[in-house]
């Protein structure tokens, strides 16, 4: 039995590290005076000792392809954190007073609703393994005026799938961007696969104390 549970508890690890990332949760291109917030949204699923090992990327206009990266300050994000990206002063004090604190004010987040904005690993357009942006044909514009946020089933990055796959779109309104509609509230859902090994971790687990 004993046997039994320690390979459980690995299946599970491993299930559960596959899906682990640093993600963008969210993105703003705000209906404030000046166009603010412009802002980004990030959200780590695991602990990360040092987020200067990701970038952030732009394709301004959505034209392609990748023409900016920043590097992430070196700092350590522990598992289910945010980390904010303000556009420029204004929205980094809009987002402060808001109670979402930035970490990082550059002029890589301030966006236009049609500039595409990914993750990336190294500064090279095979390194980008999110984004936000991608537009369905004909709309040039996903979220102008707006925000979006990641749904809760979207646990992966994705650089293929159209946003609506991946965000919920809510046009300008200051109360439901703090509120519970807005940043600060993705929650990633485990896939099945990983919640059918935690399930059978905690069987196990219940079968051996009765042992």
């Amino acid at each position: 039995m004993k046997k039994t549970v320690i390979t459980f508890g690995l299946a599970l690890s491993f299930a559960t590290s596959s899906n682990a990332a640093l993600l963008i949760s969210g993105i703003s291109d705000g209906g404030e005076s000046g166009g603010i917030p412009k802002s980004i949204e990030l959200y780590t699923t695991t602990d990360i000792a040092d987020l200067s090992a990701f970038w952030i990327a732009r394709d301004t206009n959505g034209a392609g392809p990748w023409d900016t990266f920043q590097k992430l300050p070196g700092v350590p994000l522990a598992a289910g954190s945010y980390f904010y990206i303000a556009g420029d002063t204004a929205s980094e004090t809009y987002l402060n007073d808001a109670g979402f604190t930035v970490g990082l004010k550059n002029n890589i987040a301030y966006v236009n609703g049609d500039d595409i904005i990914g993750l990336a690993t190294a500064t090279t357009a095979g390194a980008v393994y999110d984004s936000v942006g991608v537009v369905a044909q004909g709309d040039t514009n996903f979220y102008r005026n707006s925000f979006a946020v990641r749904k809760n089933t979207s646990v992966t990055g994705d650089i293929t799938s159209t946003d609506g796959a991946n965000f919920t779109i809510t046009g300008w309104d200051a109360t439901t961007f703090a509120g519970t509609s807005g940043y600060g509230t993705y929650s990633p859902v485990p896939e099945p696969s990983s919640a059918a090994l935690l399930g059978l971790g905690s069987l196990a687990l219940v079968l051996r104390r009765r042992k």
